[in-house]
């Protein structure tokens, strides 16, 4: 029950195509020097957990065929919420600099060419400005691992 309860709640969270940005946009200055330690292939495992851990089917470096072109993801997340099954691609920058836009773009063309509902951006130091416009009117999340796993109340 507490996994249905938890999918629910995100699965209506990100709903919204302009949530992140504005919670982004909350916050205006994220912090750029903030480093990070953690290895890309960790990043990738704990996301997957994450995914896991709402009741989803979670894939680490997943080769998907698209219209145009073969991708590997690094975790691609799969469920179904009433009776209606969805597809989220999701990208782990363990960078030690915010992302610029054209992670972002280049995102969203996956996302577009894979025919999946959503794509999430996870990045712990945080975004450039640019790549918070470009997200704002997509179907991509810019968010931190660390703020997915947050509580909600």
């Amino acid at each position: 029950m507490q996994r249905k309860q938890t999918l629910g709640l995100v699965a209506s969270h990100w709903q919204s195509r302009n949530s992140a940005s504005r919670r982004l946009d909350a916050v205006p200055s994220l912090p750029r020097l903030r480093k990070t330690t953690m290895h890309w292939s960790s990043y990738q495992k704990q996301a997957a957990q994450f995914f896991t851990s709402i009741g989803l089917d979670a894939k680490i470096e997943f080769e998907l065929q698209g219209a145009r072109g073969t991708h590997v993801i690094d975790v691609f997340a799969t469920g179904n919420y009433g009776g209606i099954p969805f597809k989220w691609v999701v990208e782990c920058k363990a960078w030690k600099s915010n992302i610029p836009k054209e992670k972002i773009m280049a995102l969203a063309a996956i996302v577009q060419d894979v025919g999946a509902d959503r794509g999430f951006l996870l990045s712990e130091v945080g975004f450039q400005s640019g790549a918070l416009r470009a997200a704002r009117s997509s179907n991509i999340t810019l968010t931190r691992l660390e703020e997915l796993s947050a509580p909600t109340d």
